[in-house]
């Protein structure tokens, strides 16, 4: 069976590799990621919660919504989503969802919203991962489990554009998405 490698090779004869995203948060072409996650204190009190991401990925927004001010949250389905919006604005968020079936007009209009700052978290499942491009985003909140690390990389990397004043952003893993996928990006965690 051929590596990947050898079958780049076989189609092009050569390839170049460029630089790792390790590599552009040391360059300061990406912005360097803080990564938080639950403490036991905080699994403990999910254990009474009706859905414990969605507590979790709450209470980790609270703590970093003041330095991050907007975020995108990547949810396993449309029902996680939607159940993450409600706790969020429970808590006094300005939280709104997409999905597939948004209409065109009120998607960009929540996205113009998050974009000015005047919506802090807009959450998703699945949507937002590719074509979204918003360089002021401070935060994701990662509350879908995935095997995948160019998934992962793909979701991490909606915060991780560089933007006026903005030298750092927030990756706020529910899930350990960034125990099984960080340092192959990052090298040592952040």
């Amino acid at each position: 069976r051929l590596q990947r490698g050898d079958v780049l090779a076989s189609a092009f004869g050569a390839s170049a590799r460029g630089p790792s995203v390790k590599e552009l948060v040391d360059r300061e072409v990406l912005a360097r990621p803080s990564l938080a996650a639950p403490s036991p204190k905080d699994r403990l009190a999910a254990r009474k919660a009706n859905d414990a991401d969605v507590f979790l990925a709450a209470r980790l927004w609270m703590r970093a919504r003041d330095a991050a001010k907007t975020c995108v949250a990547f949810c396993r389905d449309v029902k996680h989503s939607k159940a993450l919006v409600e706790a969020l604005v429970e808590a006094g968020c300005k939280a709104a969802h997409v999905d597939g079936t948004t209409r065109e007009r009120d998607r960009d209009r929540i996205l113009a919203a998050l974009a000015d700052g005047s919506l802090e978290v807009v959450s998703n499942a699945s949507l937002l991962a590719e074509g979204f491009d918003a360089p002021s985003l401070g935060a994701v909140l990662l509350l879908r489990p995935t095997a995948s690390r160019a998934l992962y990389a793909q979701q991490v990397g909606r915060a991780l554009r560089r933007a006026p004043g903005k030298h750092r952003c927030f990756v706020l893993d529910v899930v350990g998405a960034s125990m099984k996928h960080g340092r192959a990006l990052f090298g040592e965690l952040p």
